[in-house]
């Protein structure tokens, strides 16, 4: 897979350090997922075509930076950026993006010794707008616990994580740094378009208690005559089943969803996405997780439209970018390396041939069919985004 600075990585190739000696030739292949010791003349020749491929195709998506992201039908497709830095909102704008979908703010705990003060986060999001020059931000509050820990975070480790006090709940846990932030988010509201996305929200009690927060922060930047956006738009992540199944009634109570699927496919399988030894197992394309999907789709679309997104890794990948447009979603938000990637997908396309190809894969009750499909039918829609190793992959 593309690392989010370009370069290729494996995951989960236990040993792999320990085979590799000093000054050996190796061969890093990302897209399938390989390591190659010692290639001999015959592979290293064959590897260096799939580069120069890979270039070529690379120096086209330029080309499409600058293009309106609509599909061949005319339906605008509204591709974002994921980003975890201020700097990074530069390459989500120089790669044609539309905005910020998702700003990680827990990594401004992750990335310092201290807790971040609300000036801290304040002076983040602040060059965040001013490097946008107008284009929406959305501020995730912050999505710690599970795999991710403040540096200065002395509490015992839970025996189940990813089950325990993260994400919306630590921060509704610790009221004075979630007020602290969100009197921050709402400070730099007053110099641009900003919203706030709450993650991992279970239920409709949950929203509640964390918007009433929100509102007390308010009412106190209005006695301190601090400006901000009285009408600042508020959302929530769309990330366990529950959430999902509720989506009608969540729906009543915010202004947008979006949906982050590398938590729902890892709650919907029971399946951790971190374990190599299970990783097999998790399946963006399994029925489960795609009924859900379209069921959230429906639902916002019941309560006037609300606007939804996709946020999550799968979200990147040409192949299931294709299957959520043709559920319904209209707003991807994505690392910004696969903007121009999608951007070419989109103007390659029409709503009605990305509908009919959801149909089919609604239809399979094998994941394994649903991926597979999914790549043969963006292969002769895009065949471009393919070079010769992708083909072998996939023939």
């Amino acid at each position: 897979m593309p690392t989010r600075l370009g370069y290729p990585a494996v995951v989960g190739c236990s040993g792999a350090t320990a085979a590799a000696t000093p000054g050996q030739t190796v061969i890093v292949d990302g897209d399938r997922g390989l390591i190659l010791f010692n290639p001999d003349a015959g592979e290293i020749k064959k590897y260096e075509g799939y580069i120069e491929q890979q270039r070529t195709y690379r120096l086209s998506l330029s080309e499409v930076a600058g293009l309106p992201s609509i599909t061949r039908d005319e339906v605008p497709i509204t591709l974002l950026g994921n980003v975890e830095f201020p700097e990074e909102c530069d390459t989500i704008l120089a790669q044609g993006g539309e905005g910020v979908g998702l700003y990680r703010s827990e990594f401004l705990y992750l990335s310092q010794d201290t807790v971040p003060t609300e000036e801290d986060h304040y002076n983040a999001y602040a060059e965040c707008v001013r490097r946008l020059g107008g284009l929406p931000l959305t501020v995730r509050t912050v999505d710690l616990g599970s795999d991710k820990y403040a540096r200065n975070d002395r509490r015992a480790r839970e025996r189940n994580p990813a089950l325990g006090l993260r994400s919306i709940r630590y921060s509704l846990a610790d009221k004075p740094k979630f007020r602290k932030q969100l009197r921050a988010v709402l400070r730099a509201s007053a110099l641009g378009p900003v919203k706030i996305m709450f993650p991992m929200v279970t239920t409709v009690g949950e929203l509640r208690h964390a918007k009433m927060v929100l509102r007390d922060v308010m009412e106190d930047l209005d006695e301190e005559g601090i400006d901000f956006d009285r009408g600042i738009r508020v959302g929530v992540m769309i990330e366990v089943p529950s959430a999902a199944l509720i989506a009608r009634s969540l729906a009543a109570e915010v202004d947008f969803f979006s949906i982050g699927t590398n938590d729902l496919v890892q709650y919907t399988l029971a399946v951790d996405r971190t374990n190599e030894q299970v990783a097999g197992l998790y399946q963006p394309v399994h029925a489960g997780v795609i009924q859900l999907i379209h069921g959230v789709v429906r639902a916002a679309a019941k309560e006037g439209k609300l606007e939804v997104s996709c946020c999550g890794e799968a979200a990147g990948e040409i192949e299931y970018a294709l299957l959520l447009m043709g559920l319904g979603l209209r707003r991807l938000s994505v690392p910004g390396g696969a903007i121009p990637h999608l951007k070419r997908l989109v103007r390659s396309v029409t709503i009605q041939q990305c509908e009919r190809i959801a149909r089919k894969v609604r239809t399979f009750d094998s994941e394994i069919q649903a991926a597979t499909y999914l790549r043969d039918r963006t292969r002769k829609l895009v065949p471009e985004a393919y070079d010769g190793r992708a083909a072998e992959l996939r023939d």
